[in-house]
């Protein structure tokens, strides 16, 4: 039986939002006569990680589609592989909703871009881990020393190699950096391209079922791999009740899960 690699917080639903609704017109130029909603189209941005599992439920039964035509709004989906693209969509203006991992969150928030979590989403240390070619004779951390290491650079995955290494004595000088995308690591891993990848599933059960890569470490007792939910602050200030019907609608997702292990 194949471990459960995630872990779904509940959602406290506490949206952090401006003290009320800005009342200009939002990016897609529509309004709305309901209040706290302007927008005429939710742009929803999610990454194939069952770590958001709830998300994924709700979008195959219809839910959001089904809240957002009570006032009149419609959802478009977009899918990227990685936090860091993500944020390119979200800092051209073409998302106003999305899942990250905690530090593709961070990092363009710190770098001022226009954005703010709403809510944590999941947490789950074991769906991020460091993986080794099956065969390869690498067994601890310490020899990842003048290795070739992958991972895609700011995303979570990236933060815990950083962190194993500083809790082996080593830090990125001590290693061959390569940033790739999450498909070419595994690319690179069968093909022994690399020595070792950081990447988070479902691609490391993936690479195990394959017979391709083994863990080396994960995130477990290092660090948690939590996930959030981020918006636009334009969105988020113009547009609060559906955020907040969007966090209902991956709680309801949640609690399916829940009733229907």
């Amino acid at each position: 039986m194949k471990k459960a690699f995630y872990a779904v917080l509940l959602l406290t639903l506490t949206v952090f939002l401006a003290a009320g609704c800005g009342k200009g017109a939002n990016s897609q130029g529509e309004t709305s006569q309901v209040p706290g909603v302007q927008a005429g189209e939710i742009r929803v941005a999610t990454q194939p990680t069952p770590n958001i599992a709830p998300i994924f439920v709700a979008k195959q039964k219809g839910w959001l589609e089904e809240e957002m035509a009570k006032v009149g709004v419609t959802v478009k989906w977009t899918s990227f592989q990685a936090g860091p693209p993500m944020n390119e969509s979200f800092a051209a203006g073409e998302q106003d909703v999305g899942f990250l991992g905690d530090t593709a969150a961070i990092i363009p928030k710190s770098a001022g871009q226009d954005m703010r979590v709403v809510s944590m989403a999941a947490t789950a240390p074991n769906a991020l881990a460091i993986v080794v070619p099956k065969n390869s004779q690498i067994t601890s951390p310490q020899e990842l020393k003048g290795k070739k290491v992958a991972t895609v650079k700011g995303s979570y995955a990236h933060h815990l190699l950083t962190l194993v290494l500083q809790n082996n004595g080593l830090t990125t000088n001590d290693i061959q950096f390569i940033n790739l995308t999450l498909a070419d690591i595994g690319t690179a891993l069968a093909n022994g391209d690399i020595d070792a990848g950081g990447i988070w599933e479902p691609l490391i059960t993936k690479l195990e079922d394959d017979g391709i890569a083994r863990v080396l470490v994960d995130g477990t007792g290092i660090k948690k791999g939590s996930l959030v939910v981020v918006a636009s602050n334009g969105f988020a200030v113009n547009n609060p009740e559906l955020v907040k019907t969007f966090l209902k609608v991956y709680q309801r997702g949640y609690e399916f899960i829940k009733a229907n292990p």
